[in-house]
Parts: structure tokens; sequence; C-alpha cells
């Protein structure tokens, strides 16, 4: 990649990419078989941007789940005050505005013992670490997902506080 700037002209990028003389391989893409990953638990979806949090919840309402929706953790601290022994876990954003994923998490828990978590974010990983997640290769899913990856991920985090 080379880049070249100049005060008042602007900028121009090259990328050179290396030569291939074969043809692409053409196939069929892998269409999964099994079904997908379904519940009837309550999942607390913490989410500060409007739409995403709204098709993160149709999609989770669309795999048998319940969903309590928040807008940041203020709003989630309370349905978990008010409705504690309904949530089995809670999928929140790592980086809000506020307070972060981890820091209402530890409060969560304050209220709630062993309350299962899975983090979700568009962000680097290495933004992640210094967000105070642990685990960041269990618990966490990337932004943008499928429904198929955002169900499986819900359903394996549930299903290991089980000890199922």
């Amino acid at each position: 990649m080379w880049a070249y700037s100049e005060l008042g002209r602007g900028t121009t990028f090259k990328i050179y990419l290396p030569r291939i003389d074969a043809p692409p391989q053409l196939g069929t893409p892998e269409q999964p078989t099994d079904e997908l990953a379904r519940g009837t638990e309550t999942v607390l979806l913490v989410e500060d941007d409007e739409l995403l949090r709204e098709l993160t919840a149709n999609l989770l309402r669309s795999g048998g789940y319940t969903v309590e929706e928040a807008a940041d953790a203020n709003a989630a601290l309370e349905i978990v005050k008010r409705s504690a022994s309904s949530v089995q876990l809670v999928l929140t954003d790592v980086i809000m505005p506020g307070m972060s994923g981890g820091e209402l998490i530890s409060r969560l828990r304050s209220i709630k013992p062993g309350l299962a978590v899975l983090f979700m974010s568009g962000y680097a990983s290495d933004l992640i670490a210094h967000a105070g997640i642990a685990e960041p290769e269990k618990l966490l899913i990337q932004k943008p997902f499928t429904k198929r990856t955002l169900l499986t991920q819900v359903r394996r985090v549930i299903d290991e506080l089980a000890g199922n």
C-alpha cells in the first residue's frame, strides 16, 4: 500500500495486490442443515443504538426468547432490580456512553450473582481488552453478526451456565 498526501491538494492511496494467474474456484456455498438454536429464556438486551437494539431484539424473539430491552446501563439496572429472577442472560454492548458493559455486568451481578452474560461489540479486540472483558473469545460476539451466530452464542452461554 502506498499513500501520498499534499497540503491543499489531497491524498492518493494506491493498493497493490498480488497477481493470481489461476481462475477462481467456483463452488456452491455450504448450506447449514441443522436448525437454528432456540430457547425460551429471558434475555436482557442492552444496546444504545436504537436500530441495532430493535433488530437484535427481533432476532432473539424469532428464536423463542423473551426480550427485555434497555437503551443504556441505568435502564438495565432498573430492569434487573425490578425483575431479577426472570432474566437469565444479559446481552450487552461493550462500549456505551456513561458506563461500559464490563462495569454494568459487575453492578448487575451484585444484584443477581451468577448472571449469564454475552458481550457484543463492533470494536477491535484490543479495545475490548481495555474495557476489562475477561475471556473475550468465549463471552464476545463480534458485530455485525448473523441470526445463526447470535442464536447459537446465546444458547451456548445459557447452557454453559446451567451446566448442560
